[in-house]
């Protein structure tokens, strides 16, 4: 028998999101598509610019999701 989907998660990987990320992401943030998106798009920004994805959640999550405080983080550690 095949396991069941969280049809949250679901959504939002249907959506292209990484299953892991999404998972991480709604379990700081629940189900709030205004907090998911923010949080994909500065996590995407972020690990453009080079840095890793655990000090990038990290990061985001520490400064609740504010993408430049979570970049002058990145860049002091």
């Amino acid at each position: 028998m095949a396991p069941v989907e969280d049809p949250i998660v679901s959504k939002y990987v249907a959506s292209g999101l990484n299953r892991v990320a999404v998972i991480l992401i709604l379990s700081k943030f629940g189900d709030d598509p205004t907090k998911v998106k923010k949080f994909v798009s500065g996590y995407t920004a972020l690990r453009e610019m080079g840095f890793s994805s655990a000090n990038v959640f990290e990061a985001l999550f520490m400064y609740d999701n504010d993408t430049n405080k979570a970049l002058a983080h990145c860049l002091s550690s």
